[in-house]
């Protein structure tokens, strides 16, 4: 692979050309590989395309051909969002027993969102039905909510649990409408709670990868930071962290054959463990270092969360118990990450940020929809043989999805991972997703995305390193 430093890849398109308007026609029969087909539009991000397949499936009472239809609706993935939709096929879905749509119809009642109303008692119901097909989740959630029910409600919502699973009986109040004639304009877009929708309605968890061959001595590192609230109340949150984090996780084992014991997965990482993973100034040799195998081992690493600069020539990651007057103490130096990262003696290393700079205050970087982070992207900071792809570029703001769900470059990293970097303009078909594919991919859809759903330029920076054998 040939080495490219501070590359800016700055052209853009629109991939949202071609796009169509679903008629309301007759759809015709669902044939034999349909839904295979629909899901697969729906991953590639053929929104419109995968309602036009799946229609007639749904309304023929496929529960899976159901619920991406609901996501699609949901999350307004290429078409007008509709809640009123999307609830109408959750519930269907829910009514079926898949337990993903339950999980979603149970938050919505417990939330009032999505085009449920707010309800406890069906807000149990649902989530108990979830639990009782084995969903953690669901039983986590629906105990947590039973905190805040009478003894009465409970019974109820236990009630009406039991009715559902002995054939729908005693479920009148909760009856699923008729479809919906026409569509409402949309509303404006919800924020998601990690901790309560979690994955569980990520379109970026099921994306297929080709498997991957297994490969016993590489390593990965994914931290997602979120939750700034331990010691500070001066740093704002960073709701798509924790997602980005589960779904890159995934992606690791899925499409590096990575194994699940060689990943070191942290959700808000404090100062001491970050310290304890990449080692500090006095030595590099933290955990990761005691995982590589010299010359063998390929090292992957992934941040989603807050930074700061805190001169001009040096940026740290924030750990969540960082304070903003404590930084330059607390924080973690790119410059020492990079420099610890190239003593491992990896095979390769590729560090993938989901940050960028935007500026910070004594009270914290405060800027909506943004992980402001400083990333100086330089040949005499970043060695040689370590690969780094980040958000944007020094002076710009790492974007999320408008529902807050995803930072715009993993979600956009992903997908062309799953396979559409290889296909033109980007790539050449071969099914392998190469550097040289990744980078336009994912430079074009997120600087459109970023003026479309923000109005502000983001360019994403492509580092590539050589790959040295044996070292």
């Amino acid at each position: 692979m040939s080495k490219i430093q501070n590359t800016h890849v700055s052209s853009w398109v629109s991939f949202l050309a071609g796009a169509f308007l679903l008629g309301t026609g007759e759809i015709a029969t669902a044939t034999a590989g349909q839904l295979e087909d629909g899901v697969e539009a729906y991953k590639l991000g053929k929104y419109t395309e995968s309602i036009y397949i799946l229609r007639p499936l749904a309304e023929s009472g496929d529960k899976d051909a159901q619920y991406h239809i609901a996501l699609i609706y949901s999350n307004g993935y290429g078409i007008p969002q509709d809640y009123e939709k999307s609830s109408y096929w959750y519930r269907k879905a829910a009514d079926q027993g898949l337990v993903n749509a339950q999980i979603v119809v149970g938050f919505g009642y417990y939330l009032g969102r999505w085009g449920f109303s707010k309800d406890y008692v069906l807000s149990h119901m649902w989530l108990s039905l979830a639990a009782s097909q084995g969903n953690i989740d669901g039983a986590n959630e629906r105990d947590r909510l039973a905190r805040r029910m009478s003894p009465a409600e409970i019974a109820k919502a236990q009630k009406l649990a039991r009715d559902w699973k002995s054939e729908g009986k005693g479920l009148e109040k909760v009856v699923v409408p008729s479809p919906p004639k026409s569509a409402n304009p949309p509303p404006k877009s919800p924020t998601l709670e990690p901790t309560q929708s979690g994955v569980l309605t990520d379109p970026l968890m099921s994306l297929q990868y080709l498997k991957a061959p297994h490969r016993p001595d590489d390593v990965a590192v994914i931290i997602g930071n979120s939750d700034y609230s331990l010691t500070s109340n001066d740093i704002p949150s960073v709701p798509p962290a924790k997602n980005d984090a589960a779904a890159m996780r995934r992606y690791a084992a899925e499409a590096l054959g990575i194994q699940e014991g060689n990943i070191i997965f942290v959700e808000n990482a404090t100062s001491t463990q970050m310290t304890e993973i990449f080692g500090n100034e006095r030595s590099h040799k933290g955990k990761i270092f005691n995982w590589v195998k010299p010359g063998k081992s390929r090292v992957f690493v992934y941040y989603a969360g807050h930074g700061a600069p805190i001169s001009k020539d040096t940026a740290v990651l924030v750990p969540v118990d960082a304070t903003p007057s404590g930084l330059p103490v607390s924080g973690y130096p790119l410059n020492l990450l990079y420099a610890n990262l190239a003593k491992l003696h990896a095979e390769s290393v590729t560090v993938v940020l989901e940050s960028c700079f935007s500026g910070a205050s004594e009270a914290g970087a405060v800027i909506a929809a943004a992980s402001p982070v400083l990333i100086t992207a330089k040949p005499s900071i970043v060695p040689p043989n370590i690969t780094v792809i980040a958000a944007g570029a020094a002076d710009q703001i790492a974007s999320w999805d408008q529902d807050k769900s995803h930072g715009l470059m993993t979600k956009a990293f992903l997908l062309g991972m799953s396979g559409d970097a290889d296909k033109p303009p980007y790539g050449n078909g071969d099914g392998v997703v190469s550097f040289d594919e990744i980078g336009p991919y994912i430079s074009e859809n997120v600087k459109y995305m970023a003026r479309r759903y923000w109005g502000r330029d983001q360019d994403v920076i492509v580092i590539l390193g050589q790959i040295r054998d044996g070292q």
